[in-house]
């Protein structure tokens, strides 16, 4: 124990039983198992991913313009949907978001494209496709 000097009086402070250096290096070395269903994460995510390219696509068409904004709302979704439903905290459910999230906002605009495309030669997007 320390005595520490505060403005005249003495008073005694204890100095912490382990520092945060200690800490960081003890959850580093610490293994959890993985938690939560991968699978269904996947399967979930990749089923929103399909929709959202799908709306992506859909929109960007009606509207004749490309909305940026549905990226974002596509991430959204696709990291909520991996998360919680397939209950897992891992950083493999962040990476698998994310990448399902790239592939979505690809392949909406490989909808957007087709359906443009199928207008223009009167020819069922899907076709295309």
């Amino acid at each position: 124990m320390s005595k520490i000097k505060l403005g005249g009086s003495s008073k005694s402070a204890e100095a912490p039983a382990t520092t945060s250096t200690q800490n960081h290096i003890r959850r580093a070395n610490s293994y959890e198992p993985p938690s939560g269903n991968f699978l269904l994460a996947f399967l979930v995510g990749a089923l929103a991913a399909a929709a959202c390219a799908y709306a992506w696509g859909f929109l960007s068409f009606r509207q004749q313009i490309h909305i940026g904004y549905l990226a974002v709302g596509t991430g959204i979704l696709l990291g909520l949907a991996v998360r919680f439903l397939g209950r897992g905290s891992q950083s493999v459910y962040g990476m698998t978001g994310a990448t399902l999230t790239l592939v979505a906002c690809v392949a909406g605009n490989l909808v957007t494209m087709c359906m443009v495309e199928g207008q223009e030669k009167n020819v069922d997007w899907l076709a295309l496709f």
